[in-house]
């Protein structure tokens, strides 16, 4: 479906999987009202990323998970069908999404923090940007900083940090995931698109 909702032909797309290690993180079994209130008071004393819920997983554990998947990825695009053309569209919830952009870009636990989750099919857009350097740097979008809801000093504080440390090979890192009509797509989906 969304493949379909791209207007892409067949022959633009390289593939596309669902993989169980981008699934959203398992919160537990909340059967109780009382005890799933309870938990969220204790999350946010906490701290979102390492709060674990009974019978389930913290950020933390979902950033172990996705740090795997990504090297599956990177080897995709060192051995596998994807290349530094290719355009890689994910689709996952939003949890996910902000760990994995965590991972990406090397921010803090207290940056993973700051923001949050985009809303409902709300995109999230990496745009390459190989013209400030020789070397290849993929550059969250305005609208996905927004998006995430980072405070404005949060924002700042990355942009500088972006400018200054966070330049990487092109053949270090995979393709943004912005979607563009003229490349490949291959689509990484969730278990519950």
């Amino acid at each position: 479906e969304v493949i379909e909702g791209a207007r892409l032909s067949p022959s633009e797309i390289l593939g596309s999987r669902q993989e169980p290690r981008i699934r959203e993180q398992d919160f537990g079994n909340f059967q109780d009202v009382h005890l799933m209130k309870e938990c969220k008071q204790q999350r946010q004393s906490f701290g979102r990323f390492f709060y674990r819920f009974p019978n389930g997983e913290s950020g933390a554990d979902v950033y172990d998970r996705v740090s795997t998947w990504l090297e599956t990825l990177y080897r995709d695009m060192d051995y596998g069908p994807l290349d530094q053309n290719s355009t890689i569209l994910l689709v996952t919830h939003g949890l996910v999404s902000r760990i994995f952009l965590m991972r990406w870009y090397q921010w803090s636990v207290e940056e993973f923090e700051e923001m949050y989750n985009p809303g409902n099919c709300q995109l999230l857009v990496m745009n390459r940007d190989d013209l400030r350097t020789a070397r290849t740097y993929y550059a969250l979008s305005e609208d996905s900083m927004q998006c995430l809801q980072f405070a404005e000093t949060t924002k700042e504080r990355m942009v500088r940090s972006r400018q200054q440390t966070h330049i990487f090979e092109a053949s270090d890192l995979p393709i943004a995931t912005e979607s563009q009509s003229s490349l490949p797509i291959c689509g990484v989906l969730d278990e519950e698109p």
